[in-house]
């Protein structure tokens, strides 16, 4: 399918400084808030970490409000201040990622696919052009999610959270996705909701198109230095130049 479509050269000026002129031969999206619409319930997400945490011992300044990536490094930092046991801290994300995984299932019947979302899909895969999913959430839930929103057959592949060691913001899940769709990750152009999507794309050192379908605003994007923003991943075939 990429062999359709030689790759759209596109310009992206993220923080003072331009990524391309660049090839584009795969778009990776976020999930909730980018392709979907998601009701993920993170209050109680969170609470239930934050239980759980005080219950091992680890207690700090947390709260709901922080993401969940604030709260796990400031829980680890804190185990391994305190001279936790080797392999200790393992076990306990193990844990959280069980209590993440059954909040997230709970919300499936929830997702609805968001305006436009299958139709870029249709369109990436028309020109050739590869996609992958990138999300944080577990892959048990991006799956159904995707069967359930009508996303499955339009997705070339899913990288979620429990199939690397590091997840977004760490540039781990975008090397993989890479790897799987046969592309170098500079060929790759990361499309998000969140200041989160627009630091990996920046660890990962590629493009990226931020969407306000989700959390971040407009000005907290410019405010971060993301200058190329869109109402909804339907305008994004046009903010390609491929259509």
């Amino acid at each position: 399918m990429l062999s359709a479509w030689r790759g759209s050269r596109w310009w992206a000026r993220n923080e003072g400084s331009v990524v391309g002129p660049t090839e584009i031969k795969a778009i990776a999206f976020d999930l909730d808030g980018t392709l979907v619409e998601s009701h993920i319930d993170f209050v109680r997400m969170k609470g239930a970490v934050i239980a759980y945490l005080a219950s091992q011992g680890i207690e700090g300044d947390f709260t709901p409000r922080q993401t969940n990536v604030e709260i796990l490094t400031r829980a680890e930092g804190i185990y391994r201040r305190r001279g936790g046991l080797d392999g200790g801290w393992e076990k306990i994300a193990d844990k959280i990622g069980q209590i993440m995984d059954a909040v997230e299932m709970d919300s499936v019947s929830l997702a609805v696919p968001i305006d436009g979302s299958r139709e870029t899909l249709a369109f990436m895969r028309q020109v050739g052009i590869g996609n992958g999913v990138v999300t944080r959430s577990c892959r048990a839930y991006a799956l159904a999610v995707m069967e359930r929103c009508g996303l499955s057959e339009l997705v070339d592949v899913a990288v979620a959270r429990d199939d690397v060691s590091k997840p977004k913001p760490d540039p781990e899940q975008l090397f993989l996705l890479a790897k799987l769709l046969g592309v170098d990750a500079s060929e790759i152009v990361v499309v998000g909701d969140t200041l989160m999507d627009f630091q990996f794309a920046k660890n990962a050192g590629v493009g990226f198109v931020g969407v306000l379908t989700g959390f971040a605003t407009e000005d907290a994007f410019r405010s971060a230095g993301c200058h190329v923003i869109l109402n909804s991943v339907a305008e994004l075939p046009k903010a390609l130049g491929i259509c």
